[in-house]
């Protein structure tokens, strides 16, 4: 639904962090591709590699193992924008303050304008989200983007 999104225009920040984690999910190592997530997935991906390895369905010999299979299956995701690809000019902030940056197929220009109606050919969002980070040595925390993966099950049960 239209209403439940702010566009505004993408900060800097944002398309840099996009750019970043396409490069990471396709040509960086998985402790690049690592560092690209939000913390709230990194708890979650640990969380479901505990269970599966715990399981009788572990397949994995180790929690790398399993980010390759999930960095994998991001790949197959985002493919269509693997080697070209245009990054919006806008930004979409959902209610719950993240926001969705739209990639789409073939296109070396900037898009300026996303319209649900409007927009031919693939599209693919990618979603941020706001990690703190605590500098140590300055005692300082400062706010940066990571990308969220997974689902948010429990946010749409707790607004049901």
């Amino acid at each position: 639904m239209e209403t439940d999104f702010i566009q505004v225009k993408a900060a800097p920040q944002h398309k840099q962090t996009v750019q970043n984690f396409i490069f990471a999910l396709y040509k960086g190592t998985i402790d690049e591709f690592w560092e690209m997530l939000a913390d709230v997935d990194q708890m979650g991906l640990f969380a479901e590699y505990d269970l599966i390895r715990k399981s009788n369905m572990n397949d994995y010999e180790s929690f790398r193992d399993y980010l390759e299979s999930v960095r994998e299956q991001e790949r197959i995701r985002y493919s269509i924008v693997q080697n070209k690809c245009g990054i919006t000019n806008m930004a979409r902030i959902a209610l719950d303050g993240e926001v969705y940056i739209y990639l789409f197929e073939n296109i070396q220009t900037d898009v300026h304008y996303i319209a649900p109606s409007k927009v031919e050919g693939k599209n693919i969002p990618v979603r941020l989200a706001y990690n703190m980070k605590y500098e140590a040595e300055t005692t300082v925390y400062f706010a940066h983007w990571k990308v969220r993966i997974l689902a948010n099950e429990y946010k749409t049960a707790l607004n049901a």
